[in-house]
């Protein structure tokens, strides 16, 4: 029997690094995927769980949701599922709620972002 192992994840990046190195020993074989599911980290934890990823590794072939794919294409696949909901639900969120949401402005012709004159350090 295999084993998938779901990583709940928000700004603990040692800890995650160090739960992904003990998984080996701790299932062997048995462990068929592992998932971290990352809530937003400010501190740097999807970066940290991705760079584990040696190169040949993102060629090797997964079977994912039936679907044989290598780990660069899920990588990928996941990415874009979310980019997608996002842009969903900035879609609905401005429909219903007319100027309410917004992330740029007019400036001369030109989109500024308006989160830079918020106060934002980014």
């Amino acid at each position: 029997m295999k084993t998938c192992v779901f990583i709940p994840a928000w700004n603990v990046r040692g800890d995650v690094l160090g739960v992904l190195e003990r998984l080996p020993a701790a299932f062997g074989r048995s462990c068929a995927e592992v998932f971290v599911l990352d809530n937003a980290s400010s501190d740097g934890t999807p970066d940290a769980v991705l760079a584990r990823l040696r190169p040949e590794e993102l060629g090797e072939r997964r079977q994912v949701q039936g679907r044989d794919v290598t780990v660069l294409d899920a990588v990928y696949q996941v990415v874009q599922h979310f980019a997608l909901h996002l842009g969903q639900i900035i879609l609905v969120a401005k429909a219903q709620v007319p100027g309410a949401v917004r992330f740029y402005e007019d400036a001369g012709g030109l989109a500024k972002p308006i989160w830079k004159q918020q106060g934002s350090k980014r």
